[in-house]
């Protein structure tokens, strides 16, 4: 069976590219979406990249991998590199792969602390990929780098001891 492109579908893709590589030019770790991890392997001249972002959630691993990779070359990135693995994945399928180790996690304090819902807002203008745990939520990092920039966002919006990260090591499973 033959497999067609819509044309909403690279038009969705070109966007994706654009989007990526104006996040891939700046210099400035980010906490926001698409969340980048970058591993490069000096021996090799290789690097492996991982993009953790909601907004492909419809694309195929090798359509992700092609805008990933297409975003590198448009921002000039990697220029003295390969890359050789591009993998492109969902806030949900990078956490049960091990790709968010850090996490801000609320520390709610009896008293006057703030509420719920005004902790919950700041951590939505922090950035981060939000996860539902329990009844609280968290907000998870692929970089310690990324989840000091949120926390130190987050500190800003509601001062006070109510923020912690927190790293979790890998299994090994």
């Amino acid at each position: 069976m033959p497999v067609t492109t819509r044309k909403n579908d690279a038009t969705k893709r070109l966007s994706l590219v654009d989007d990526l590589a104006s996040v891939l030019r700046s210099a400035q770790p980010n906490a926001r979406q698409p969340l980048i991890s970058e591993n490069q392997i000096a021996q090799t001249k290789s690097v492996h990249v991982a993009v953790i972002w909601d907004k492909w959630k419809d694309l195929s691993p090798t359509e992700r991998s092609e805008v990933i990779l297409n975003a590198c070359t448009r921002a000039g990135r990697f220029r003295n590199s390969t890359i050789t693995l591009a993998m492109g994945l969902t806030g949900e399928e990078a956490l049960r792969r091990g790709f968010l180790p850090y996490s801000i996690v609320i520390m709610r304090r009896q008293g006057r602390s703030p509420s719920r819902d005004q902790m919950e807002k700041a951590m939505a203008g922090a950035g981060g990929i939000s996860m539902k745990v329990g009844s609280s939520t968290q907000l998870r990092f692929a970089s310690f780098e990324q989840a000091e920039e949120a926390y130190r966002h987050l500190s800003q919006a509601v001062p006070g001891p109510y923020w912690a990260i927190v790293h979790e090591e890998s299994t090994g499973e």
